[in-house]
């Protein structure tokens, strides 16, 4: 099941959790100081799956658009549907708050996150050179992109090459 987590009614733990999962996700994981201090932020909110945070997602809501600032999902839990419910679960939460659109990053070389949001209709919008940070070697180009809501899922993945 899906819960916002309205993590500002919640104990230090959970943005402690927050960051020890990003960190097993990407090579410039965030702090528990930073996710506490992006969730106080309007329009910041961040939904949750599995009682173990199987994984988790964080978005921003502005006007009418939903930018999700970061999705992760621990190695144990991929390619088990954790990430496709998380980003239609945070999609149907922003619809719900007036959102029309839904933009985000990723990693120019990441084809599994990138299968992803093909398989949910999403199609480039742009390109941020360098915009990932890489613990060794240079850092990596972002793909910016964008979806209508609610999504539109295309079945077959080849939305994005």
């Amino acid at each position: 099941m899906i819960i916002p987590a309205l993590l500002e009614h919640r104990g230090l733990r959970d943005f402690a959790e927050l960051a020890s999962a990003h960190e097993q996700c990407f090579d410039d994981g965030w702090s528990g100081d930073a996710f506490a201090a992006l969730l106080a932020t309007q329009g910041c909110f961040t939904l949750t799956l599995g009682s173990e945070l199987q994984g988790f997602i964080v978005g921003r809501m502005a006007a009418d658009e939903v930018e999700v600032l970061t999705l992760a999902v621990r190695p144990s839990w991929r390619r088990r549907g954790v990430g496709t419910r998380l980003v239609t679960s945070a999609s149907q939460h922003a619809a719900r708050h007036g959102c029309r659109l839904m933009f985000l990053e990723v990693n120019a070389g990441n084809a599994p996150a990138r299968r992803l949001y093909a398989g949910l209709g999403f199609s480039e919008a742009g390109m941020r050179r360098g915009y990932y940070l890489r613990r060794t070697g240079p850092n990596e180009d972002g793909i910016v992109l964008r979806s209508s809501i609610p999504l539109s899922p295309v079945g077959n993945g080849t939305a994005l090459r």
